[in-house]
């Protein structure tokens, strides 16, 4: 056999029988409240050039804005995240709904400087979610709550090209 041939038959022995599987469980949303994102399930974020979150969605759409614009926005979320016990020998209880309500904010301002320059700043909550299986939780021995939060605020000088 080739040197070649072995290193593809070593590639696809590895592929098929070194593949490790992670059983997890979780809840991530990558979404803010704004009505070009949200409203529009996020299909007017990379043409967004009418409203002051195109500082976070598109910020070279902010020199189509006319004039200084703020959005603030609030999106609350509520899941549903359960777990059926029987399966488990240890004992304790299913963990109830684990994914507790979640608010998540966005502010966006965006400021004309010139015909062509443009200012924008955008905070959003980016990522985020969570869990909490309680201390009876079946699973408790490896994990009882998990929370992940992001806040990302960025500012956007938007100037006149050559």
């Amino acid at each position: 056999m080739k040197a070649h041939m072995r290193i593809i038959a070593g590639f696809v022995f590895s592929m098929f029988f070194g593949i490790q599987v992670a059983q997890a469980a979780g809840f991530h949303l990558n979404e803010f409240g704004t009505p070009s994102s949200t409203g529009m399930a996020g299909v007017a974020k990379v043409t967004n050039n009418f409203s002051a979150d195109a500082a976070w969605t598109n910020p070279a759409g902010m020199t189509g804005l006319s004039e200084d614009s703020m959005v603030v926005g609030a999106t609350v979320l509520s899941g549903k995240v359960e777990f059926d016990s029987d399966v488990a020998t240890g004992g304790g209880s299913d963990g109830g709904n684990a994914a507790e309500p979640i608010f998540i904010p966005s502010l966006f301002y965006t400021r004309v400087l010139s015909e062509k320059s443009r200012f924008g700043l955008s905070l959003v909550a980016s990522v985020g979610g969570g869990v909490d299986y309680g201390d009876d939780f079946v699973g408790r021995y490896v994990v009882q709550s998990v929370e992940l939060a992001g806040l990302a605020l960025t500012p956007y000088l938007r100037l006149p090209g050559e």
